[in-house]
């Protein structure tokens, strides 16, 4: 494909739909589900669960929602965020009238404590009454709130949505440090959700993947270690989520090098989370999480899998169509002894492509997917990945830029004894093999609490000129918890 023909490509992507069929089906329909549930409450809120007008809406909402559900190929979700709702994790499409009766149903479920309802495509009426008989029950009496959440409902089920999710990029006064720890822990649980999802067939990309990747780019703003250490839990969370939310991080980073610009950076962050679900795909639910190779005719199938699920999921317009290509360019290359050269070597992949195959190469070193390979201390990892084949210098300056020569979670031993962990690189921009540490024991191995920070590179006037680092250690030979010194100031 020509230069001129991509763009063009690019350029027909954008469209008033999605091209994703159910997609389009779930944004004209999802008033209907959303109305057949606010009838059904709003009847129940008024007459006795028994009576014919609240059993009849009973029936023609699971009519609606039964439908709706069978129609979307998965169970039928209504999510509130405050004046946001989303069905199957798209915005709501609806008319004024319509959405203000979904606000006011929102409403209603906050005072019940819950802010999202789930329906199977085989829930009966008697389900359905019994949701709304538990949910006049905590509308009425705020201590039955843990019954309507504990409960099991056949076919429909209830829940509030994660915290993290609902809050702003500047609230509670947190450090940064631990919003960013918070951040890691709900993304490896929406991460772990979408993939179970896309194992058994899912193509719609619910809204809190999409709202991740933003969460991530403005934390990386905040230039905090934290993100970049958390690195150092590459091999206690290598399954599939895991892989993705540390390769998205570590994308940022680097992409950061580069633009300062929050939408592509956020682009990027999302190619990063949605990279392997081709590989999900392929592998199915019981084999996406072992932590071995697969057979070398499902690692062929990756790359078109990815690109296809991509599509499928985003549809055909511009950020979708930009997605796929990285996606599918980064699981071509990776796989380049089994598919062959990436456009038989004719033509560069994007560079948005060559920043996530670092840094997922660089999470493939810390932690190997393959059991039986032996996890790389970090300096090994960085030097394992600049030998790359066909790297481009220039993106592996901006990579040590964002790593350092020392990369973050190096426990590093002083001349004269003191220890400390590596937490980024330093400040001066020649300095690479002068990282700031944040020193953890001193000369006699006592430890300091809290631990202090000093730039290497760039120390403060007047401030002690600190002696040469002797020795980069094994983590496993640390005598202190890696991870753990990136929380603590």
């Amino acid at each position: 494909m020509t230069d001129q023909a991509q763009r063009d490509f690019l350029a027909e992507c954008q469209a008033s739909t999605t091209g994703n069929p159910i997609l389009e089906q779930i944004r004209d329909r999802g008033s209907d589900a959303v109305l057949a549930l606010f009838r059904l409450v709003k009847n129940a809120l008024v007459h006795a669960i028994d009576n014919r007008a609240v059993t009849t809406t009973a029936a023609q909402s699971r009519e609606i929602l039964s439908g709706f559900a069978g129609m979307v190929g998965s169970n039928a979700s209504v999510t509130f965020l405050g004046d946001t709702i989303f069905v199957c994790g798209q915005l709501l499409r609806a008319t004024r009238m319509v959405y203000e009766s979904a606000v006011e149903l929102g409403e209603i479920f906050a005072r019940c404590g819950i802010s999202e309802v789930v329906v199977e495509p085989d829930v009966a009426p008697e389900d359905l009454l019994e949701l709304v008989r538990l949910v006049v029950a905590a509308y009425r009496q705020p201590e039955q709130r843990a019954a309507l959440l504990e409960a099991r409902i056949p076919h429909v089920s209830v829940r509030r949505v994660e915290a993290e999710l609902q809050r702003k990029d500047t609230d509670d006064g947190l450090p940064d440090s631990e919003r960013i720890v918070r951040f890691y822990a709900t993304a490896l649980v929406v991460m772990r959700g979408f993939f179970d999802a896309v194992a058994e067939g899912a193509t719609v990309l619910p809204y809190r993947v999409k709202r991740l990747s933003q969460q991530l780019v403005t934390l990386a703003q905040t230039n905090d270690p934290a993100l970049l250490g958390l690195t150092a839990m590459a091999n206690a969370q290598r399954d599939d989520a895991g892989r993705s939310v540390l390769a998205a991080m570590l994308a940022v980073v680097i992409g950061k090098q580069i633009t300062s610009d929050k939408l592509p950076l956020a682009r990027l962050a999302m190619a990063a989370l949605m990279a392997d679900v081709g590989r999900v795909r392929v592998a199915g639910r019981e084999g996406r999480d072992q932590l071995l190779s697969l057979a070398e005719a499902d690692e062929a199938r990756v790359p078109p899998a990815t690109a296809t699920v991509c599509l499928a999921t985003g549809g055909v317009n511009v950020p979708s169509a930009l997605r796929t290509v990285v996606t599918a360019e980064v699981t071509g290359l990776e796989r380049e002894s089994i598919v062959g050269p990436l456009y038989d070597r004719q033509r560069a992949p994007l560079v948005e492509s060559q920043v996530l195959r670092l840094a997922r190469a660089l999470i493939d070193e810390l932690a190997p997917r393959d059991a039986a390979l032996s996890a790389k201390a970090p300096l090994d990892a960085i030097e394992a990945v600049s030998r790359l084949p066909a790297i481009d210098p220039g993106l592996l300056r901006v990579f040590i830029n964002a790593v350092g020569l020392l990369p973050t979670g190096s426990v590093v031993e002083f001349e004269t004894g003191e220890w400390g962990v590596v937490v980024g690189p330093s400040k001066a921009p020649e300095a690479f093999d002068r990282p700031i540490v944040r020193l953890v024991t001193d000369r006699a191995g006592k430890s300091l609490n809290p631990p202090r920070e000093v730039d290497l590179g760039a120390p403060a006037p007047g401030s002690r000129v600190f002696p040469r680092i002797a020795n980069v250690v094994p983590p496993k030979q640390a005598r202190f918890n890696v991870t753990r010194v990136f929380l603590e100031a």
